[in-house]
C-alpha cells in the first residue's frame, strides 16, 4: 500500500511534540493504522528505535516526561493496512505494512534519519521538588515558646528541577506571603518563636520557580507543611502532661481447665500517676474526684495456660 507523507514535528504546546502527516486518498481508519516510531539515535537501524504508538487520524501528540525534555527524538511513521487474504472465503483480513516515511529512497534521508521533533525542551513541562530536609514536624517546649532543648530547630529546604532549559529564579513563600531575601535554590526555615508561636503552627512553605525563554515564561511550584506538637517529658516538674509508672507485678491467678479467670486477685502492682509535678491519688468510688485515678475493669483470659497482657484503664481527672 502507499504510504502516509510529509510528517511534520512541531513542539507548540507545552508538553508534548504535536505530529501532523499527510494520508493517502485511500486512507480509511476502518482499514488503516498510522504506526509512529521514535528514536534518540537519527537512524531507523539503531536500537533505540521503537514503536510509541498508533492513530487512526492525520495526527499524534508525543508527550515530553518529566526530566526527559533535553532529549532530541526522531520519527518515522508507515501504515498497517488490513486487506483481505485472497482465495479464502469468508471474512479473513492480513495487516500489509506500507514502506516507511522517511526511508532511505527520500531525498535527504539517505542513511535512514528521520524527522527531528525535539531540539530543545523550550516547551516540556517543568517540575519543582522540594525536599524538606531534617524534619518537617517540630517540638515544642511546653510553655509553648520555643523548641524544646535538644530537639531540631531549623531544617534546610532544597529543590529539584527539570526540564529547565535556563536557570530558573526562586521565590519562596510562607503562607502564600513572600519571604524577602529568599531567592536560591534552597531555604532555611526556623519556625516560629516567642508567645504564642505554637499557635502559629501549621505553616506551609513553597517554592515557586519561573523559567525564561526569549519572551516564553514557564513557572512550576511545590510545598511543605510544617507542623509542631508539644513535648511531654515524663517526671519533669512543670509539665502538664501525664506520667504513668508501675512497679513490677506480681502474678498469681487461679484458673480451671477452661482458662477462666474469676478474679484477679491475684496480681499485685503499684501504680504512680502524675499530672505534671502532682502526684494524683487512687480513687476507687464514684463519682471521680478530681486529680485521682482508678484503674478500669479486666476481661476474662481463655484458653487455659494462653499468656494475654492485661490492659489496665486509668480515668484521669
Amino acid at each position: 500500500p502507499a504510504r502516509p507523507t510529509n510528517l511534520q514535528c512541531t513542539q507548540t504546546n507545552q508538553g508534548e511534540v504535536v505530529l501532523t502527516w499527510t494520508n493517502t486518498s485511500a486512507f480509511s481508519s476502518a482499514t488503516h493504522t498510522v504506526e509512529i516510531y521514535r528514536g534518540t539515535v537519527n537512524d531507523f537501524t539503531d536500537s533505540s528505535v521503537d514503536l510509541i504508538g498508533t492513530s487512526f487520524t492525520d495526527t499524534y501528540n508525543d508527550p515530553i516526561s518529566t526530566g526527559s525534555g533535553l532529549t532530541t527524538r526522531y520519527y518515522w511513521i508507515r501504515y498497517m493496512v488490513k486487506t483481505p487474504q485472497l482465495n479464502l472465503a469468508g471474512s479473513e483480513y492480513r495487516n500489509v505494512a506500507s514502506l516507511f516515511y522517511p526511508n532511505t529512497d527520500d531525498s535527504g534521508f539517505a542513511n535512514g534519519e528521520g524527522i527531528t521533533g525535539v531540539g530543545l525542551s523550550v516547551n516540556a513541562v517543568r517540575t519543582v521538588k522540594l525536599n524538606p530536609g531534617t524534619t518537617t514536624n517540630f517540638v515544642y517546649n511546653n510553655a509553648e515558646t520555643g523548641i524544646a532543648s535538644g530537639y531540631t530547630a531549623t531544617t534546610t529546604l532544597t529543590t529539584t528541577v527539570t526540564n529547565n532549559v535556563n536557570t530558573p529564579t526562586y521565590v519562596w513563600k510562607k503562607d502564600g506571603v513572600v519571604i524577602s531575601g529568599a531567592t536560591s535554590s534552597s531555604y532555611t526555615y526556623t519556625p516560629p518563636s516567642g508567645s504564642g508561636a505554637f499557635d502559629n503552627m501549621p505553616q506551609v512553605i513553597s517554592v515557586h520557580i519561573t523559567d525564561t525563554v526569549g519572551s516564553e515564561t514557564f513557572t512550576a511550584e511545590d510545598f511543605v507543611t510544617m507542623t509542631a506538637t508539644k513535648i511531654v517529658v515524663n517526671g519533669t516538674n512543670g509539665v502538664d502532661g501525664f506520667t504513668i509508672s508501675a512497679t513490677n507485678g506480681t502474678h498469681n491467678f487461679s484458673a480451671p481447665a477452661n482458662g477462666t479467670i474469676a478474679s484477679v486477685s491475684g496480681f499485685s502492682s503499684e501504680f504512680t500517676v502524675r499530672k505534671g509535678a502532682q502526684a494524683l491519688t487512687f480513687d476507687g468510688t464514684s463519682p471521680y474526684s478530681a486529680n485521682t485515678f482508678r484503674l478500669g475493669s479486666f476481661a476474662n483470659i481463655s484458653p487455659a495456660n494462653s499468656v494475654v497482657p492485661i490492659t489496665l484503664l486509668l480515668a484521669l481527672l
